[in-house]
Order: C-alpha cells, then structure tokens, then sequence
C-alpha cells in the first residue's frame, strides 16, 4: 500500500497539471447545451417567427424533444462534475496524506 501511494504521490503533479488543463474546455462544452441562436424567419403566408438552434449543433432546435436529451445529460454532467472532483481531490489527499507527512 505505501509503495502504491508513494507512486501516486509521483504522478500526482502531471496529473493534476491535466486535469487542470481539461477543466476549462469540459465544463465550456457542458454549457454549450444551452447555447443557442435566434433566428428570424419568414415561411410563406405566415408571420415573422422566431426559431432557436444550437450553436453547436444548428441541426437541433432548443426546446424541441430532440434538444431535451441534451440538456439532460449536461445536468447529469454538472450534478456529477463538482461531486467528482471533491470525490478525486479528497481521494488524492488520502492516499498521499502519510508520504507528505514523511517528507
């Protein structure tokens, strides 16, 4: 067990130097779920109409049932994420709180 820490204990900087890294664009791309553009249109015979879509995905249009899985996953995603990161950082500490403590 102390040798499996104190080789976790090694790797923790490049890890956390990834993690780090990663954090932004992931949590960037949760969000973007609920990104979308208004467009303005005109179908013939009918009045201005106002129609949202995905500015990732200008395929799906927001507040449709095709939108729906979507943004449901990305809440999943944000429920998960900050009780992850507590979950790796509180793991991390643990596992390395006896060689820290050594050196």
């Amino acid at each position: 067990y102390a040798e499996a820490a104190l080789g976790l204990l090694d790797l923790t900087p490049a890890g956390l130097v990834l993690i780090f890294c990663f954090v932004p664009s992931i949590s960037a791309s949760i969000f973007r779920s609920w990104s979308c553009q208004a467009y303005t249109i005109s179908p013939p015979g009918e009045s201005l109409k106002e129609v949202e879509y995905m500015r990732q995905d200008a395929s799906v249009e927001c507040g449709t049932d095709e939108h729906k899985p979507i943004t449901t996953l990305a809440t999943g995603f944000i429920v998960v994420w900050p009780i992850g990161s507590l979950v790796l950082y509180t793991s991390l500490l643990a596992a390395c709180y006896k060689p820290l403590q050594a050196k």
